[in-house]
């Protein structure tokens, strides 16, 4: 709007009638287009699917496109490409040790009262 306008009046005068800030009316946005990375990171996430930030920016590098590893970390976290961490497994009984298990010492030496267990 005070692009169309700024011929015919002054650009400070516009700006406080509109409420807006100069600085913000002479802005220039220096965003890059990702939409070619999107689609190299896409490709390389499609065929190794396992693959966190690091290994793709590294994928890129030998592929010979120079990246921030921040950069790659957050155009997969916008395309939701991210590797959810593999759950780790807990081993709590080894039964194939080859042992025989502990015997039962108190098998024949308890009594029950009512709900409650004694040693008798």
């Amino acid at each position: 709007m005070v692009d169309l306008a700024k011929d015919e009046f002054d650009t400070k005068l516009l700006c406080k009638l509109l409420g807006l800030a100069r600085s913000s009316f002479y802005y220039d946005s220096t965003a890059q287009d990702d939409s070619w990375l999107r689609q190299q990171i896409e490709g390389i996430c499609l065929i190794h699917h396992r693959r966190g930030y690091r290994r793709v920016t590294n994928a890129l590098h030998r592929e010979g496109i120079i990246v921030n590893k921040k950069r790659v970390q957050r155009l997969i976290a916008e395309m939701n490409l991210q590797v959810r961490p593999r759950r780790k497994r807990v081993i709590t009984t080894k039964s194939q040790s080859g042992k025989s298990p502990y015997p039962n010492l108190l098998r024949g030496c308890l009594k029950r009262f009512d709900k409650r267990v004694v040693l008798g």
